[in-house]
């Protein structure tokens, strides 16, 4: 199961990317090993043959930057959790994880606090983590990434007690993670997520929601808090939200019905969701949820609790290694 290279290093190549903005300072010696990393990858072998193909490829030319590759391999949920946790202080330079925001986010939720940084091998649907990262889909780009980029701090939120790296919701959105055909998904990717909203149009309840901040309650009938501005993929949801602020952005939709819900899903799309009139967004460090009681709450794709809820910012921030300059627009 375990799988340790190690080849002669090649020059890494230049990206651009705007998350990321590691300081060095004059002077003194880098903060972080440049050559011959020591990488554990989490990985799901169960991938479909195009992820599979990507994955190795990464691994191909990490092998010729000359560093050295363990493979952990999960079994079932939640095991990207287990074996995040399981890695010892001091054991690997960089915890790598080969799969989805679902995959990653269980990764997340495992690492130990004085684990080392986090790197992505992006294999999953949307890939939100990797567009927020400024992260190519490409294994040349994410390959030099992992062996040669400095870490940099971003902050994280929680459902009550699980971490989220991008996003968690409530209302139709989340109605449509937890029904999904995992089947169906695996053979269209995102068109099983859009046929499941289909199917939620017509049976979703007009349900309110209340999202209290700062001893506010404000109604709504979906909501979003996002860490980053990307959602489902490359849609913007809070244009201003960043992973390198410690506050999350809520943003509540406050219309109901499916007149509504088509509305706000066309103007996701079109990446001018907060332009709506009556949809608004609100920073914040800690907002209580309520409505229907036991409605599910979604983090990063996957569900995560159930209402009531509390949502906030993390006070422990996590190393992650991503391409300079930050993420894509």
């Amino acid at each position: 199961m375990d799988r340790r290279n190690s080849w002669i290093s090649s020059a890494p190549g230049n990206y651009d990317s705007a998350v990321c903005h590691p300081v060095a300072v004059e002077g003194t010696p880098p903060p972080f090993i440049a050559h011959n990393r020591r990488i554990a990858v989490i990985y799901n072998p169960t991938a479909g043959q195009r992820k599979r193909r990507r994955y190795k490829s990464v691994m191909k030319v990490l092998g010729e930057l000359g560093v050295s590759v363990t493979e952990l391999r999960t079994g079932g949920r939640s095991d990207a959790e287990r074996l995040a946790t399981g890695v010892r202080p001091g054991e690997f330079d960089v915890i790598a994880v080969a799969g989805g925001d679902g995959t990653i986010n269980e990764a997340v939720n495992g690492l130990r606090a004085d684990a080392p940084p986090l790197a992505i091998v992006p294999l999953g649907t949307a890939n939100v983590l990797a567009a927020e990262l400024g992260l190519r889909i490409d294994p040349a780009h994410i390959a030099h990434t992992i062996a040669r980029q400095q870490p940099t701090t971003v902050h994280v939120g929680v459902v009550n007690d699980r971490k989220f790296m991008m996003m968690a919701g409530i209302g139709i959105d989340t109605h449509v993670v937890r029904d999904v055909s995992r089947t169906l998904k695996r053979l269209t990717g995102k068109g099983a997520y859009v046929w499941q909203a289909l199917i939620e149009l017509i049976r979703f309840p007009s349900s309110a929601y209340g999202v209290t901040i700062d001893g506010v309650r404000h109604e709504a009938g979906s909501a979003i808090f996002a860490n980053g501005h990307f959602y489902s993929g490359r849609f913007i949801s809070v244009p201003k939200a960043r992973l390198e602020e410690r506050s999350l952005n809520a943003c509540l939709l406050a219309g109901r019905g499916v007149w509504n819900l088509i509305r706000y899903g066309v103007a996701l799309t079109g990446n001018r969701l907060t332009r709506l009139s009556d949809v608004s967004t609100i920073e914040f460090r800690e907002a209580l949820l309520d409505g229907p009681e036991g409605d599910p709450i979604h983090a990063d794709g996957e569900i995560v609790g159930r209402l009531p809820a509390i949502v906030r910012s993390h006070p422990n921030p996590l190393n992650v290694l991503c391409p300079l300059n930050g993420a894509e627009s």
